[in-house]
């Protein structure tokens, strides 16, 4: 009986480890569009650009 609980207390344990974490994975939110996402995001955005010199044969 002592083991019964004793895997009872462990399990109980893990499981509220596990769900009180939780609210705060989701607390962040989401953005409710696109644009709300880039406009945060838009200092970091840069523009590249290349040029290759190809010479004749």
């Amino acid at each position: 009986m002592n083991m019964f609980f004793k895997k009872f207390f462990f399990s109980l344990s893990i499981f509220l480890l596990i769900f009180s974490s939780t609210p705060t994975i989701n607390s962040q939110g989401v953005p409710e569009t696109f644009r709300d996402l880039a406009d945060e995001l838009l200092p970091g955005v840069v523009n590249i650009s290349t040029t290759q010199i190809i010479k004749n044969r």
